[in-house]
């Protein structure tokens, strides 16, 4: 299972799928935005197979700069992920899923290179 509506919370047991998912949403946003992502990496509970997890693949990207990111946003929305609302002044979190029925199956953390915000997503995961 991957993805749930907005505002819904429901942990499931590790499925090596998302790994899959996951490498393979990489390869996407990195063709897009290619040279402005220092690193692309999985995070989040997703990312832990020991862990049960909300079914939705959390992306951090370190870049930096946001400005080619933002100049991206029509290839990105091509790709699938479009800019979310609730963004920060230290974050762009882009989505995918399905805006008809309200999912999401992916959170993209767009942050800072060697922000408390990167280092953070990294440590987390790998604790």
């Amino acid at each position: 299972m991957i993805g749930l509506k907005r505002g819904t919370v429901q942990l499931c047991a590790h499925e090596r799928a998302w790994e899959t998912t996951a490498r393979l949403s990489i390869e996407k946003l990195g063709n897009v935005l290619g040279k402005n992502a220092v690193a692309i990496e999985h995070v989040g509970s997703t990312a832990i197979p020991a862990i049960r997890s909300k079914p939705i693949i959390d992306i951090a990207i370190a870049v930096t700069d946001f400005a080619p990111v933002m100049e991206a946003l029509v290839k990105l929305e091509e790709a699938g992920f479009w800019l979310s609302r609730d963004n920060r002044p230290e974050e762009l979190l882009l989505v995918s899923g399905s805006r008809e029925e309200d999912t999401r199956d992916h959170h993209v953390h767009v942050v800072l290179e060697q922000s408390p915000q990167w280092r953070d997503y990294i440590l987390f995961r790998d604790y």
